[in-house]
């Protein structure tokens, strides 16, 4: 089963990285599953996963904790309303797909919209700061650890 749950997370992973490129696929939702395939099945990849420095950012955006800055919403939106507009008028000619794709542009603006804004480290002081740079340090540090199996 493990040796399963690692192949799908890794199939996801590879999914995830393919939507970054296409404009109507999703690539949040599949390094979601990649991460809660290699819960299950591997310390190691999970924690490649969440410290990745492209990935771990779509992960981290949506755990609820810290929120997506300001700026990557505005450019997030941006991407995607354009290509979904250029899809829909430019590629698309069956009214049911323009309005699918637009209904799923809406969904996702409100779902980026509810999320948390995180609002520059202006606010915070010194102290807060390195301990939010410590507690990453550690994770990131307890992540190396992780032996390979």
């Amino acid at each position: 089963m493990q040796l399963i749950l690692v192949g799908l997370g890794i199939f996801c992973v590879a999914l995830g990285v393919l939507g970054i490129f296409l404009p109507v696929m999703p690539t949040t939702i599949f390094l979601l599953l990649a991460a809660a395939c290699f819960v299950r099945s591997s310390e190691r990849l999970h924690c490649w996963l969440q410290n990745h420095r492209i990935l771990g950012p779509y992960l981290r955006a949506v755990d609820g904790r810290s929120g997506m800055p300001r700026r990557v919403k505005i450019t997030t939106l941006a991407v995607l309303w354009i290509s979904i507009l250029c899809s829909a008028f430019i590629f698309v000619d069956k009214l049911w797909l323009r309005l699918l794709l637009l209904a799923i542009a809406c969904g996702v603006s409100i779902f980026i919209c509810s999320r948390k804004t995180m609002e520059p480290a202006d606010g915070l002081n010194a102290e807060e700061v390195r301990d939010c740079d410590k507690s990453d340090r550690q994770s990131m540090e307890a992540c190396r650890e992780v032996e390979c199996t």
